[in-house]
């Protein structure tokens, strides 16, 4: 019966015209943001043939041999010969000038032997640059070959796993403290995150909240249950919209990249790769969370005109995480209290999205929040299901949760 009702929900959703024309217009929107990018993209005659601003790199003597490593993968990096100890101080007047010019170029120094290099960040947000990818393959060809001989690729291995656990010294040379100005890429794509989380959260609630008062209403839910269990019901609606809602939400996320390489527009793959990764996957956790939720408090009213407490009380469940995410992670990213605030089901679900946008968490740190998050689903349907079992078939006078709850 399960499968029956997941397929009735899915065929439902599907057919239903409004869903359809705002899932099209969602895509066109998408992907015309990025033909339109494209065309403000594309640089004219006169800007092309001007000279571009790039990378300059200050190398102190211990590490003058890397030069020509990073000069091969960014040929158009400038390079500064700088005095063993010197990366910090020049690092320092190097960025104040560019800040107070208003330049666009990237800033970075580089120190230390093969065997121990350090990288010297102006900024948090300069990591993950496109000059520290650049510097990142320059080090490990200069990592690999430092003893002058053909290396082979377990030497390149070698190199490799070397740059990947490499120092480095963030001067943070900044005058803001928030991490909207100190990284605007992680900001941006926080921004992304939440709102097509904030998308899959409201249109699950929305869709079973309607549709759980519209059995009522018509009394079509006394026939159903005459052959299935309320519970039943209730998760199948919840699969079955889940399958439809989770399904666009992944074509949004691709339409997205679409539209990113339609604009031309270059990113750090790597970070954006894992960004998108748990973003889907918080998605999916933070969905059945917030619709067991709506499913239970629905069926506590008869008819559609007193769903609007429901909904208005359901949605302010969902905008308090959203507006904590978006502020709270960039103006205090390693507070205790923004730490904690990752781990609470119904807030994780934005939280932790948002920080691996800004890079502030490791994968354990994820895995865990994840394992309290799923950990909380079965508790939260013990209560959804039994105030659901309840009220179903309850007519009349909306009911309160505790008589819901108490309700044989």
């Amino acid at each position: 019966m399960l499968g029956l009702i997941m397929k009735r929900e899915i065929t439902a959703l599907l057919k239903t015209r409004s869903n359809q024309i705002g899932f099209v217009v969602m895509l066109v929107l998408i992907i015309g943001a990025g033909i339109v990018g494209n065309i403000f993209n594309t640089p004219d005659d006169e800007s092309a043939s001007a000279p571009k601003s790039g990378y300059v790199i200050g190398i102190e003597e211990s590490a003058k041999s890397a030069a020509p490593f990073i000069q091969e993968v960014a040929p158009n990096a400038t390079i500064e010969a700088l005095t063993d100890g010197e990366a910090s101080h020049w690092l320092t007047d190097a960025y104040t000038a560019a800040q107070e010019t208003d330049s666009d170029s990237d800033f970075l120094a580089i120190s230390g032997a093969s065997t121990a290099p350090v990288i010297h960040f102006p900024t948090s947000g300069s990591m993950r640059s496109h000059a520290a990818d650049a510097v990142r393959q320059g080090l490990t060809l200069w990592v690999a070959s430092a003893d002058g001989t053909r290396f082979s690729s377990d030497d390149a291995h070698a190199a490799l796993e070397t740059v990947n656990n490499i120092d480095t010294n963030v001067l943070d040379l900044t005058d803001s403290s928030n991490l909207i100005g100190t990284n605007p890429f992680g900001y941006f794509s926080s921004l992304a995150s939440l709102v097509l989380l904030t998308m899959v959260m409201m249109g699950g609630l929305a869709t079973i909240a309607m549709g759980v008062v519209e059995e009522k209403s018509s009394r079509v839910v006394e026939l159903i249950l005459s052959s299935v269990k309320p519970r039943t019901l209730l998760l199948g609606k919840i699969l079955g919209i889940g399958v439809v809602i989770l399904g666009q939400f992944a074509a949004y996320i691709a339409a997205a990249i679409i539209s990113l390489k339609i604009a031309n527009v270059s990113l750090p793959m790597m970070s954006l790769s894992w960004t998108v990764l748990w973003t889907m996957i918080w998605g999916v956790v933070g969905f059945f969370i917030f619709s067991l939720l709506a499913g239970s408090l629905a069926s506590t009213v008869s008819r559609q005109e007193d769903l609007a407490p429901i909904t208005g009380t359901l949605s302010m469940l969902t905008f308090i995480p959203v507006y904590t995410a978006m502020f709270l992670v960039p103006a205090l990213p390693d507070a205790t209290v923004t730490k904690v605030l990752s781990y609470i089901p119904l807030i994780s679900s934005f939280m932790m999205p948002t920080r691996q946008a800004f890079d502030l968490t490791s994968p354990l740190e994820q895995v865990v929040a994840l394992a309290i998050a799923v950990a909380s689903i079965p508790l939260l349907a013990m209560f959804a299901g039994k105030i659901y079992h309840n009220s179903i078939l309850h007519s009349g006078k909306r009911l309160s949760i505790k008589q819901a709850w108490k309700q044989q």
